[in-house]
């Protein structure tokens, strides 16, 4: 791993670093504590033939992944947009990558985009973009056309789904903003679904109420007292995020006794694992979700998946869920039961959309669309300006 500090005489260690890749706060790059954002990059780079070309710009922690160059920002104080901005425009200047990649923050990636001119910015999103309505008053018009400013300065954006990308046209078209579809992969060389499944319910995810764990955990209460041979796990993270919340969790699932754990914060590796050898998996989110790597996760690990295939869960699963009607926990009951007791469902279900997610969502296809748009971007052989939002032409594999 190449650690470089921001000083001048650590560019030396590197000829030149092509992309950079700059992550918002709250996130972690590193195995312990990853979260969505950072395993997407983490898995997009190390697709990448340019992975030793990348810098990762981060907030500094004690271990950060591997085989990557790790920059940190300053770990004096919370550095500000504007600080942040300074610290990534410098580096810019001084060793000229064709791409500049902000994840998740347009009022970084607009910052950076004005301080370098010269350089294109690609503003990564991993949710629903933000829209104001102007009809809804001054504040609201005045939002909107600060966000438009920042849109404008971009080079392009990238959607985490197809979902994310509609709605994206729908709410701002009068930007002419260059976009792609980039979803979430996995190297599934390194997936080991069980063929023997434990008699395991899985949630893996956010605690948070529009996450449904709630709901699940009273919802397979008379189903697990039905069915004495099965258990449940529930590896939630972020539980600082909702401390309230995550007390009624821990409640309703003590209410399931020896049936049932609870596991905080697990590295991504724990995770994966639970997802190889457990019969179910269940994402019941209420909110509309801009991707959904549970699912995805669960369908590489060979799980039956029960989703409430809100926005993007649609796209990662497709026919191969067994869809919720509601996120309601006589609905999540039923749906447990469902495949508790039809195996051959169970089965279906399992291998589809193991078939389904490793033919859609394979790491390098990722990488291979990444490459491509960062390319048409930055001018190196393409014309940015022929591409339609969200459609890329097939350049061939570049990653």
């Amino acid at each position: 791993m190449t650690k470089l500090y921001g000083l001048p005489n650590d560019y030396s260690k590197i000829n030149r670093l092509s992309i950079f890749q700059v992550m918002p706060r709250g996130m972690y790059f590193g195995a312990s504590r990853a979260t969505s954002i950072d395993l997407c990059v983490r898995d997009l780079v190390f697709a990448s033939r340019r992975q030793h070309e990348t810098g990762i710009y981060a907030a500094e922690i004690e271990d950060p992944f591997p085989d990557c160059t790790f920059v940190p920002f300053p770990s004096h104080g919370s550095p500000s947009t504007y600080q942040r901005a300074n610290f990534i425009a410098a580096r810019a200047k001084a060793l000229k990558p064709d791409v500049i990649v902000v994840q998740q923050h347009l009022s970084t990636a607009a910052a950076i985009a004005m301080r370098v001119p010269g350089i294109k910015v690609i503003l990564h999103t991993h949710n629903f973009q933000k829209t104001y309505e102007s009809s809804a008053g001054i504040t609201a018009w005045l939002k909107r056309s600060i966000k438009k400013y920042r849109y404008n300065r971009l080079a392009g954006i990238i959607h985490v789904s197809q979902a994310c990308e509609k709605a994206f046209i729908r709410d701002w078209p009068e930007l002419s903003l260059p976009s792609c579809v980039i979803n979430n992969g996995l190297d599934f060389s390194g997936w080991r679904p069980a063929t023997e499944r434990k008699n395991e319910i899985v949630y893996a995810g956010r605690c948070a109420p529009e996450k449904g764990v709630l709901e699940l955990a009273e919802g397979i209460r008379p189903v697990l007292s039905a069915h004495p041979s099965w258990s449940a796990r529930f590896i939630l993270s972020a539980p600082d995020s909702h401390p309230d919340y995550l007390g009624k969790v821990r409640k309703a699932v003590a209410e399931l006794g020896e049936q049932a754990v609870i596991e905080i914060q697990r590295p991504f590796d724990a995770v994966k694992n639970a997802f190889e050898n457990a019969s179910i998996a269940v994402v019941p989110s209420i909110c509309s979700e801009s991707f959904g790597r549970a699912a995805l996760e669960a369908h590489a690990g060979g799980a039956a998946l029960i989703s409430s295939g809100t926005g993007g869960l649609a796209e990662v699963s497709g026919a191969n869920a067994l869809r919720l009607g509601s996120v309601a926990p006589v609905q999540i009951g039923n749906a447990v039961q469902t495949l508790i007791t039809d195996q051959d469902l169970r089965e279906k279900l399992a291998y589809d959309g193991m078939i389904r997610v490793r033919k859609l969502f394979d790491i390098n296809q990722q990488a291979d669309q990444f490459a491509r748009f960062s390319r048409a971007v930055s001018g190196n052989g393409f014309n940015v300006h022929q591409l339609n939002p969200g459609m890329i032409e097939p350049f061939g594999s570049d990653r």
